[in-house]
């Protein structure tokens, strides 16, 4: 069941990004889940836009996917699935209860 809806979200990221490039991100990740991620894909040091666009996010999520970003390339559904999947993975630590923001 997991599986499934990271596969809708992933779905979504990639083909929004492409045909809906600056829509907010928290129409398709809830906001709580997004704050998150917000704070793996934007390391201290860098600065995390306030109203992040789906067509950057997906970039970057689908960067630890190993896309290398072009000057007109768009990332596909197989390295945004990599990158979520290893997302998620960075997300268990959260999770877990000796985790203090």
């Amino acid at each position: 069941m997991m599986q499934s809806i990271n596969a809708i979200r992933v779905m979504m990221l990639t083909y929004c990004g492409q045909n809906l490039p600056n829509t907010q991100i928290t129409t398709v990740i809830p906001k709580s889940e997004w704050e998150k991620i917000k704070r793996i894909i934007y390391p201290e040091g860098s600065r995390a836009p306030i109203n992040a666009k789906i067509k950057d996010v997906g970039k970057r999520i689908a960067e630890y996917g190993g896309f290398i970003i072009g000057s007109k390339r768009r990332p596909g559904v197989t390295t945004t699935w990599r990158g979520w999947q290893k997302i998620q993975i960075l997300l268990t630590g959260f999770q877990h209860p000796s985790y203090a923001p």
